[in-house]
């Protein structure tokens, strides 16, 4: 398909060579931390207009500064081809971008934790069960953190009213939709697509080895044939009489 194979390019230019020579799963993985964060943070776009509209200026630099670091993500991969730190990089900032807007949606109440369901499942797509585990632990601690303040009363106060909120749920329900369906979609794509690439490459082995395996029988053929007739010609002379001892020692040298 043309446009995966165009997503397959986008993501193998931010890929270096010590992961793209792991594997296929290696490569699978770390085209879906590449891509997968995207939908997020075009999704933090209309975020930040909204609280920038109610005056909620450090929300919205949070909303900002998360995004940056999840879009300059790619260029760290590139650069240190370490996949669980981006995946952590990516995840922290996830993290805390959740945690600001919930203080400033009201705490437990907040459409936006509804994100942090993707965290732990992102964690496992690209960097194994350990550190989904982790992930999940982590975003129940803040789940039970926001519950607990709001069971004694002691819940972060909302900046924004009931058509925000009921806009941030919304906007919350896309932004997983489209997540869930890309975590679906693209990890299976990007996995075809890199067995397809080492199927090719055995492919190419193969050929080579079968081109390397014509040519030494080739040049064994060509090579045997007329060392026949010189080992034949020094018997005959070896037979006859006729060589002074240099001679018949060259013929002796030749013939062994």
């Amino acid at each position: 398909m043309p446009q995966v194979n165009a997503i397959v390019r986008i993501a193998d230019h931010f890929i270096p060579a010590t992961i793209r020579s792991t594997g296929a799963e290696a490569l699978r993985r770390a085209r879906t931390l590449v891509l997968l964060p995207f939908p997020t943070v075009v999704a933090a776009l209309p975020a930040t207009v909204e609280f920038v509209r109610r005056d909620a200026y450090a929300t919205a630099a949070a909303i900002v500064a998360a995004a940056i670091v999840t879009a300059a993500s790619p260029w760290l991969l590139r650069h240190t081809g370490r996949m669980t730190l981006v995946a952590n990089v990516q995840l922290v900032s996830l993290y805390l971008l959740v945690g600001f807007v919930a203080i400033a949606a009201g705490g437990i109440g907040a459409p936006v934790l509804y994100l942090l369901l993707i965290a732990p499942v992102f964690a496992t797509l690209v960097a194994g069960p350990r550190l989904g585990v982790t992930w999940g632990v982590l975003v129940l601690a803040m789940i039970v953190l926001f519950a607990a303040l709001f069971a004694l009363g002691a819940g972060p106060v909302r900046v924004i009213d009931e058509n925000a909120l009921r806009r941030g749920h919304a906007l919350v329900l896309v932004v997983l939709t489209v997540l869930l369906t890309i975590g679906v979609y693209i990890p299976d794509k990007l996995k075809m697509a890199a067995m397809r690439e080492a199927d090719e490459a055995l492919e190419a082995a193969h050929q080579a080895s079968q081109a390397k395996s014509n040519f030494l029988a080739t040049m064994s053929h060509e090579i045997r044939t007329p060392m026949n007739g010189v080992l034949g010609a020094s018997e005959l002379l070896r037979a006859k009489d006729v060589l002074d001892d240099e001679a018949r020692q060259l013929v002796e040298i030749v013939h062994t």
